[in-house]
């Protein structure tokens, strides 16, 4: 998935909500379904795109 024309702020947004539905679908019992599985890759992809950005921008936080 290319994430390069999403902003900052809506990757960040995104990340969050789907972080919550993940949550909301254990609290339900949903966690053997695969979509379950498939939302936290999504998060997953989402924050290593976030820190890469970050790295990007700021070099000398460079691993955090």
């Amino acid at each position: 998935m290319n994430l390069e024309p999403v902003s900052r702020k809506q990757l960040n947004d995104i990340e969050i909500r789907v972080r919550e539905l993940v949550k909301l679908m254990r609290k339900a019992k949903l966690h053997d379904e695969p979509v379950t599985q498939l939302l936290a890759e999504f998060e997953q992809t989402l924050a290593d795109a976030r820190r890469k950005r970050f790295e990007e921008e700021n070099s000398e936080y460079q691993g955090y």
